[in-house]
C-alpha cells in the first residue's frame, strides 16, 4: 500500500505543478523543452497508429490542446496527465526521468548532499518498490517485515519532502516567480 501512496503522491505533485504553471499563463517559450515533448507525445504517437483518412480529429485535438507549445510566445493550458502518461512504476529510474521534465537533472543528486546518499536513496526506493511488485505479483518468498515497512515509510517520507522543495525552487526558477508551495 506503500507504494500505491508513494506512486500517488507524484502524481499529486504533478498536478500541483502543473496547475501553478498554468495559474501563472506561461508562454510556451518558458516551458523545458522537455516538458513539450513530453506533452506532445502521447497525441503524437496515437497520430502516427492512426490512417492517414483517419486523422482529421486527432489533428484537430492536438491542435487545441498541444499546437500553442510549438508556438514562440503563446500562452496555453499544460495538461498534467501526457507528463506521467508513462509511468508504471515509481521505481528510480522513472521518478529521474520524471523530474528531468522539470529541469532536475537527478532528483536522487538534487536532495541528497553527495553521491553516497543519493546512491543510497536510490536502492531504497529501489527496494521497497521492488518489494511490493514482487508481493503483488505472487511471489510467496517476499515479505516485509515490520522493521522493513518503517523503512520503507522513512524512506517514502524522505524522498517526498526533499523532492517537493526541489520541484517547488525548480519550477519557480523556470518561470521566474515565487514558489509555489
Amino acid at each position: 500500500m506503500l507504494t500505491s501512496h508513494f506512486e500517488r503522491y507524484i502524481y499529486a505533485a504533478n498536478e500541483e505543478a502543473v496547475g501553478f504553471v498554468n495559474q501563472q499563463s506561461p508562454s510556451s517559450h518558458k516551458l523545458p523543452l522537455t516538458l513539450r515533448l513530453q506533452h506532445s507525445k502521447p497525441p503524437l504517437d496515437e497520430l502516427e497508429r492512426t490512417s492517414w483518412e483517419n486523422r482529421a480529429q486527432q489533428l484537430h485535438d492536438f491542435a487545441s490542446t498541444d499546437a500553442w507549445l510549438w508556438r514562440t510566445d503563446v500562452p496555453g493550458d499544460v495538461l498534467a496527465t501526457p507528463l506521467l502518461a508513462w509511468m508504471k512504476s515509481p521505481k528510480p529510474k522513472a521518478l529521474i526521468r520524471y523530474y528531468r521534465i522539470w529541469e532536475i537533472e537527478n532528483i536522487f543528486k538534487a536532495i541528497t548532499r553527495n553521491d553516497r546518499n543519493a546512491h543510497t536513496l536510490r536502492l531504497q526506493v529501489q527496494g521497497f518498490v521492488d518489494k511490493r511488485n514482487a508481493i503483488a505479483h505472487g511471489d510467496l518468498g517476499e515479505k516485509a517485515t515490520r522493521r522493513d515497512v518503517w523503512s520503507y515509510m522513512k524512506t517514502a517520507r524522505n524522498f517526498c519532502e526533499r523532492s517537493d522543495r526541489q520541484l517547488a525552487r525548480a519550477i519557480a526558477k523556470l518561470l521566474g516567480s515565487n514558489r509555489p508551495w
